[in-house]
């Protein structure tokens, strides 16, 4: 089998080996992909959602974000700053104290 950075039969790219570097240059290119920001989506879904969702629908898609994977990386923060804040755990102290005090 030849060796290089396309295949010989059909000319697609050969994949990737998954490596944590390649992981976090994807995760990178994620956040700062200039023509579909995460930042940006944000933007687009706060200020106009009902047109982010038109267009999504009339199958204008690639000008945004992907929504699927926005839902994983929004859940994704929310659970880590939740546990490095410890929010759940003082929320669930709070609520102990209010119980046990009535």
């Amino acid at each position: 089998m030849a060796e290089g950075q396309y295949c010989p039969q059909c000319g697609q790219p050969r994949p990737h080996r998954l490596s944590v570097r390649h992981v976090l240059h994807e995760l990178l290119h994620v956040f700062t992909h200039a023509d579909k920001s995460i930042f940006a989506y944000t933007g687009h879904v706060l200020l106009r959602p009902g047109q982010v969702v038109a267009d999504y629908l009339a199958g204008r898609r690639k000008r945004y974000f992907n929504p699927f994977q926005f839902l994983l990386l929004v859940v994704g923060a929310a659970t880590l700053l939740t546990t490095v804040g410890h929010y759940y755990e003082a929320t669930g102290h709070g609520l102990q104290q209010r119980l046990q005090s009535t």
